[in-house]
């Protein structure tokens, strides 16, 4: 009786390891579940090698955004680190938010006249008998009798176009259009372009801010449209993989990007300016020197005129503005 009771406990005993074993195994995987279910996700840049993967990425995760070989996706750090092992994926990033500065409201120099900078630039030479595709990336172009747009694309998800007439919540982009395509329609500014074929793209929003994702998915989308000079008068001190990537494939197609340099004076030269491959424009005054806020460094390629230069603003009204911001697009065309 004493050794049945033996070999029955030790069944006991082993069927009660086998429970514990299998419960832990269970407690092991719903603890690993759990990690990963709760793990947080956030916006990120994945850029793809010509189109590769992007029907499977998204298969496979929540994509918030797409343009040409670009994708703006909700992941988690682990899965982005398992996506960059993937040897057709170019760049994973995370997403961030260009804060611009602010535009300069002082007038260094006072100009004789509010239209220096066309005299300045003879844009009386400016030539109208070739058609030239310029995608002004901003923060959108209100509509106006002076500027003419071909074709419009709101990459600001969060706050529709209820109507072009008002998309430019800021001013700016309607601005640096003014200096790159304005007629002269209704207005006394007229931009440096002789014949120009206008893509907006606006990016920023009332604050002027833009996460990263929005301008690469810009770029992209303009090189869709075949486009020949890309405008970006604005910038960020915080270098950028996934906007480096998206610049590199435009410059590859025999697109002109020009970019702004920033009004940070000695702070140095802002991104996407600052790299090689960019038209970097610094600001002139009207006595022929550079501006105190222009961004300096040996980045710069160009200066233009960007100090009390008169531009069209919110409701098309016509102002005296300074910035690089308003230089850039004065010296697209004229670089081109």
């Amino acid at each position: 009786m004493y050794k049945g009771f033996e070999k029955k406990s030790n069944r006991m005993v082993t069927c009660v390891c086998i429970a514990t074993l299998v419960i832990l195994q269970l407690g092991l995987c719903f603890d690993k579940n759990t990690v990963y279910a709760e793990e947080e996700k956030e916006s990120y840049i994945v850029i793809t090698n010509e189109g590769s993967n992007i029907e499977q990425l998204k298969k496979d995760y929540n994509v918030i955004a797409e343009n040409g070989d670009a994708l703006t996706v909700e992941i988690s750090d682990s899965e982005a680190a398992r996506i960059e092992t993937d040897k057709d994926i170019i760049c994973v990033e995370k997403d961030f938010t260009i804060d611009t500065e602010v535009e300069t409201g002082e007038d260094m120099v006072k100009p004789l006249s509010e239209i220096w900078n066309q005299d300045a630039l003879n844009m009386e030479d400016s030539p109208s008998d070739q058609i030239v595709k310029v995608a002004v990336i901003d923060s959108g172009i209100d509509v106006t009798d002076n500027i003419s747009v071909k074709e419009r694309k709101n990459f600001i998800k969060e706050t529709p176009v209820t109507t072009p007439l008002y998309e430019d919540f800021t001013g700016h982009g309607t601005s640096v259009a003014s200096m790159l395509a304005g007629s002269g329609t209704g207005s006394d500014v007229i931009g440096t372009g002789g014949n120009i074929e206008l893509y907006s793209a606006r990016v920023l929003d009332e604050n002027k801010q833009a996460p990263i994702s929005s301008v690469v998915e810009a770029i992209y989308w303009a090189i869709e449209k075949d486009v020949k000079v890309i405008n970006i008068s604005f910038g960020t001190q915080i270098y950028s993989e996934a906007l480096k990537t998206a610049i590199d494939a435009a410059t590859d197609k025999g697109i002109l990007v020009v970019a702004a340099a920033g009004n940070r004076g000695t702070e140095g030269v802002d991104y996407p300016a600052a790299f090689e491959n960019v038209l970097a424009v610094g600001s002139v005054n009207a006595a022929g020197s550079v501006s105190d806020f222009s961004a300096k460094g040996e980045e710069v390629d160009v200066i233009a005129p960007g100090e009390a230069v008169l531009a069209q603003a919110n409701f098309g009204e016509d102002l005296v503005l300074s910035g690089t911001s308003l230089a850039a697009p004065q010296a697209a065309i004229k670089s081109r």
